[in-house]
């Protein structure tokens, strides 16, 4: 923040504040200003003259404005102990300025002072601020970035000067910043309407004085009597038609009304004709004035069809320049995206001049309504803008997970990114599950492969093996026929047996076999010459020992 060493009111403010976007003309600029439009602070940019006020709003106005703001800045700086000093700031890169009824050394709170009236008075007990102070209090705490500003309103008197605290709002920022910007463009190419500040019509030549004098006097008339005698044979007529007696009677009268207009009629002419000069000014006055009649007809009709075609012309204007940003805006998305003008643009404006009474607060207020739309248009491409650079660094990659882009594309950026993200992040895990899945299902055939071929191979390796013990045993079985066989002698022992535990002993006697000059008993898949198992009197002892009779 800068601060100017300027004094307000002094000719070097002045060509500060031509020099800069000023926080009391920001209302104006966004369209809410009680006091001057947007157009005509167009107007006054252009010219570079500052607006000129009347003695009357010089003396009523900032005069009384400024003895309330000494005032009321006693009254703030002892209830809230601060001081308070009014500056003239702007920030240290672009335009942005304000002149500050207050602000306090370490720039930390800055005061604005408003007369009281019933409007804001009203808007305060509600808590509210009214749109045009709002506007330029935001202002200056964005140049200041102070912690808040105490908005006091006051008619000069300690009863009725009232104070709140108004806190920065980053969304008026923007707003801010965006109404100067689109402000600067239109500024630019500005041309102003060729329209008095106020039309009065051309006055029509007068007409000279119309005098007519008279001197006549009718010598004889019965009109009187006539007329009471016509009145009462008019009531008797009677209206109740109900037989065919009461049409036939209803149509004489008739007839008779036609004659007595005509006998009416003839008996006037008569007596015009004896004034002629009478009835040639009676008549010249009918003719006049029903050439009056027509013209005043004639141009009010005139007057309406016109204003609602310049109304008209005016609106398309409007709609023709939003056609065109808005074209332009599409270029800038180069065939990727497509916005279109709000479809009652037409209407809006046609809203925004209602009430309006005079073709230059048409314009103005048509140009508002434009200047609105442009900005909102404006931060739509911008978010459009800024997603399709976001979906081209994160997304270029998965177009086909977007086929809703351009339902997505007008998110708020950090949603925007985090759809794209969360999107592409559940497909990745998708694949991966799938590839997962599908090496698992591989890994399993394979596995699966693996122990049919062990199977296989153990299964043979068993089959070779079996026969090759089938051709040990009867190569071992040849040799044995061809060998005298030891008989088997019966085990001995010392032991007394029972009957039973003989007969037992005798019969694994009996089948006991020879290997190596010892008996053995059981068999061996492997065949007897692979046999390494229990010898006879092995098998004895343990049959002896499990005690058995």
């Amino acid at each position: 923040m800068i601060i100017k060493e300027l004094v307000q009111g002094t000719p070097e403010w002045n060509e500060h504040r031509s020099n800069a976007d000023n926080a009391s003309e920001a209302p104006a600029m966004k369209g809410v200003s009680p006091y001057m439009s947007r157009g005509e602070l167009l107007r006054l940019k252009q010219s570079g003259n500052e607006k000129d006020f009347s003695d009357y709003v010089q003396k009523r106005v900032l005069n009384r404005g400024h003895e309330i703001e000494d005032f009321a800045r006693e009254e703030v700086e002892e209830g809230h102990e601060i001081d308070l000093y009014p500056v003239t700031v702007c920030e240290d890169e672009g335009r942005l300025s304000a002149s500050l009824d207050g602000l306090t050394l370490d720039w930390s709170v800055t005061w604005e002072c408003k007369s009281l009236n019933k409007e804001k008075k009203e808007l305060f007990d509600q808590g509210q601020v009214h749109p045009a102070d709002y506007i330029q209090i935001q202002q200056g705490l964005l140049i200041t970035k102070a912690k808040k500003c105490l908005y006091t309103i006051s008619d000069g008197t300690e009863n009725n000067t009232f104070t709140m605290e108004v806190l920065p709002d980053s969304d008026c920022w923007e707003s801010i910043r965006e109404g100067w910007a689109q402000f600067a463009k239109d500024l630019k190419d500005y041309q102003a309407p060729q329209v008095d500040m106020k039309s009065i019509g051309t006055a029509i030549e007068t007409l000279p004085y119309l005098h007519i004098q008279l001197d006549a006097k009718v010598i004889a008339s019965n009109i009187d009597e006539f007329k009471a005698h016509a009145l009462a044979v008019f009531d008797e007529i009677s209206t109740d038609l109900q037989t065919d007696q009461d049409f036939a009677d209803a149509d004489l009268a008739v007839k008779f009304c036609q004659s007595v207009e005509d006998r009416l009629k003839s008996t006037k002419d008569g007596v015009l004709a004896q004034a002629e000069d009478l009835y040639k000014a009676l008549t010249a006055m009918d003719d006049i004035s029903g050439l009056a009649r027509q013209k005043r007809l004639d141009l009010g009709r005139l007057i309406k069809d016109r204003k609602e075609s310049r109304k008209s012309e005016i609106q398309q204007q409007a709609v023709d320049a939003m056609a065109e940003h808005v074209a332009t805006i599409n270029k800038s998305f180069d065939g990727r995206f497509h916005v279109e003008p709000p479809a009652d643009f037409r209407a809006q404006v046609g809203q925004g001049m209602k009430n309006k009474r005079t073709v230059l607060t048409w314009m103005d207020a048509a140009d508002q309504v434009l200047a609105d739309a442009k900005i909102a248009i404006n931060q739509r491409a911008d978010l459009i803008r800024a997603n399709l650079v976001e979906f081209k660094n994160n997304a270029e990659n998965h177009r086909h997970l977007f086929a809703d882009w351009k339902d997505l594309i007008e998110k708020p950026t950090d949603d925007f990114v985090n759809v794209i993200k969360i999107r592409i992040a559940e497909h990745e895990k998708a694949e991966q599950d799938r590839l997962e899945a599908e090496r698992e299902r591989i890994r399993e055939e394979e596995l699966a492969k693996l122990a049919r071929i062990e199977a296989d191979r153990v299964k043979a390796a068993e089959e070779e093996l079996a026969k090759a013990g089938e051709a040990e045993i009867k190569k071992a079985d040849d040799e044995e026929l061809q060998t005298e066989p030891e008989a088997a002698t019966p085990a001995r022992t010392n032991v007394a047996l029972t009957e039973y535990q003989r007969g037992y002993v005798d019969g694994l006697t009996a089948f006991a076999w020879w290997k190596s000059g010892e008996q053995f008993v059981g068999t061996s898949a492997l065949g007897r010459r692979n046999w390494s198992g229990t010898t006879l009197n092995e098998a004895i002892e343990k049959f002896l020992a499990s005690g058995q009779h």
